[in-house]
C-alpha cells in the first residue's frame, strides 16, 4: 500500500471511532493486531492488547470509563508502512466528572491494508489525575 493509502486507512479508523462504530474499526485491524497504551495504574483501559477480542474489550472499558469530548487529529506523517499521527484528546472521566486533555502521538504500522500495531503516547499524569478520587 502507498503512504497516502495508509493515511486514508487511519483517517477511516479515526472516523469510525468518533462515530462509535467499534465493529467497523475492528474490521480495519489485522486479526493479530497489537496496541500499546502506557501501563498506568489509575487508567482502567491502559496497557497492551493483542487481537480483536482484547482490542474490543479495550474499547468497551474506555466507553464505560470516559465520555470523549474531543478527538482531533492534526497531522499524519507517513513513511513506508508507518504513520505517525499527532492530535489532541479530551475526555470526561465518568467516575469523577473530571475532564482531562492531552496532546497525543500515535505510531501505527499498516500491513496489507490493515492496522497491525498502534503505540500511543500522551500525558499519562494528566489522565491519571482525572481518575483519582
Amino acid at each position: 500500500m502507498s503512504e497516502s493509502e495508509n493515511v486514508e486507512i487511519l483517517k477511516g479508523a479515526y472516523a469510525a471511532f468518533s462515530r462509535g462504530d467499534i465493529a467497523g474499526l475492528l474490521q480495519m485491524h489485522a486479526p493479530d493486531a497489537e496496541q500499546d497504551f502506557p501501563a498506568v495504574k489509575d487508567l482502567p483501559w491502559a496497557g497492551s492488547q493483542h487481537g480483536h477480542a482484547e482490542i474490543s474489550r479495550f474499547f468497551d472499558i474506555l466507553a464505560q470509563a470516559e465520555e470523549v469530548l474531543d478527538f482531533r487529529q492534526s497531522e499524519f506523517i507517513a513513511q513506508r508502512d508507518r504513520v505517525v499521527v499527532l492530535g489532541t484528546y479530551r475526555a470526561r472521566v465518568k467516575s469523577t466528572g473530571r475532564v482531562w486533555e492531552s496532546p497525543f502521538v500515535h505510531t501505527v504500522t499498516i500491513r496489507d491494508g490493515k492496522i497491525q500495531k498502534l503505540e500511543a503516547y500522551f500525558d499519562t499524569n494528566t489522565a491519571a489525575e482525572a481518575y483519582r478520587k
